[in-house]
């Protein structure tokens, strides 16, 4: 049993020159195909050799197809023209779940690669802001004083705060990039990398 989202061209249900498709060194054809949901569902039979009519084509399935089906898949997404309305959103989209990215790449030919190095760069450059906001609270309320200067009203509740985006912000930068760095291929979200192996 084979499940895809995406409909494989030549993976016919046929009585004669049917497809083989090459698994693992053995071959296969299609004996049942369905469609539910948006998914397809190819149920393969072992090939007889037995029988003496021509194949109908052949198909070595194995990762590198898998990689080709899908890429193919996501351009036809990208082509919709909704990714276009996407794009601003990227560092938000790549804060969500993998498995969510994965489902939006499907649909809409999102990059997860891209969202996610893009969420990261978001992170990092909010929590420099947030560090230089409690580095300019801690030194007007140590010298603020000599200046003049009681206090920054707009700093007043950063340091509670700060500390908190702080602690949550850092180390999912850098677990994430981490990850990105060893060449995972799974697109980890904001702290996925905690409950996620």
């Amino acid at each position: 049993m084979v499940e895809s989202r995406a409909d494989m061209p030549g993976w016919e249900v046929r009585a004669f020159r049917r497809t083989a498709i090459v698994y693992r060194g053995d071959r296969w054809f299609v004996a049942a195909k369905a469609s539910e949901n948006g998914r397809f569902r190819y149920t393969l039979e072992r090939w007889d050799d037995e029988r003496e009519d021509m194949d109908g084509g052949l198909f070595e399935y194995d990762a590198d197809y898998v990689a080709v089906r899908d890429h193919d898949r996501r351009a036809r997404a990208a082509a919709s023209g909704v990714r276009t309305l996407l794009v601003p959103l990227y560092p938000l989209i790549g804060l969500l779940p993998g498995a969510v990215k994965r489902r939006l790449a499907d649909r809409f030919g999102i990059s997860e690669e891209r969202v996610t190095a893009q969420s990261i760069v978001l992170e990092a450059v909010v929590a420099v802001m947030v560090g230089g906001m409690l580095t300019i609270g801690s030194v007007g309320r140590m010298y603020g004083g000599a200046l003049g200067v009681d206090s920054i009203p707009w700093l007043e509740g950063i340091p509670g705060a700060g500390m908190v985006a702080l602690f949550l912000l850092v180390p999912d930068v850098v677990m994430r990039y981490a990850r990105i760095l060893g060449e995972s291929s799974y697109p980890y979200g904001f702290w996925e990398w905690l409950f996620r192996r």
